[in-house]
């Protein structure tokens, strides 16, 4: 229920469903990682083709292992746009 009036409760309403929208990217974006490693390893689970010489899986691994840094940095840095977006309000 909104105590505010007319188009102020709508656009109160449209700021807290785009902050919810922008919580769920950063929540997507941070859990990517995760889902990949665990997700992944049944369709990884090969020997072969090698990669730099690792078996599959292996490189697989290590891959997301490097890339995680890089989807929680994104996460951060989307998360401090929203906060500061809040903030500004």
């Amino acid at each position: 229920m909104c105590i505010l009036r007319g188009a102020l409760c709508k656009l109160a309403d449209r700021r807290s469903a785009i902050s919810t929208l922008r919580q769920a990217i950063v929540a997507l974006v941070a859990l990517a990682p995760i889902v990949a490693i665990v997700a992944g390893l049944p369709f990884a689970n090969r020997l072969e083709p090698r990669v730099a010489g690792l078996p599959f899986l292996l490189a697989w691994i290590a891959g997301w292992v490097l890339l995680t840094p890089l989807f929680l940095g994104a996460a951060y840095l989307l998360r401090r746009s929203d906060d500061a977006a809040r903030a500004r309000r």
